[in-house]
């Protein structure tokens, strides 16, 4: 989904990720406060590599479990959700190596603007 220029182009920034190609609506349908649309994109990107690592060879994925649900009960709030530290704590708990994940975002085409991540592309497609 592209985000659409008519509207202000601060909004399609915050709710999007690579050059506006990726987009989610705000959680709470705020654009000035809290989690962004780019926040969560951010954080979903994190998990398709979660899984990707830890999940899609066997189809059942208890590491990827366990991350979602420590995810959950640490960082899923407006406080916390962006918190490096946070996520940092929570790969711990779900023995997620934070450097695989790592490079897989960097791989894929992380977040940024002039990039093409291939795994948010292939969400989209779905």
């Amino acid at each position: 989904m592209n985000c659409d220029f008519k509207v202000k182009r601060e909004v399609c920034d915050s709710l999007c990720t690579n050059n506006h190609r990726s987009c989610v609506m705000d959680p709470k349908y705020d654009i000035d406060i809290g989690i962004s649309g780019a926040d969560v994109l951010s954080e979903s990107l994190r998990r398709i590599c979660v899984w990707k690592h830890y999940g899609e060879s066997d189809g059942i994925g208890l590491t990827y479990l366990e991350y979602i649900s420590a995810f959950a009960d640490k960082c899923d709030s407006q406080d916390f959700f962006t918190s490096k530290d946070c996520v940092s704590d929570v790969t711990l708990i779900a023995k997620v190596d934070e450097g695989v994940i790592d490079r897989y975002i960097m791989n894929s085409g992380r977040t940024e603007k002039d990039n093409d991540n291939i795994f948010m592309g292939l969400e989209i497609e779905i």
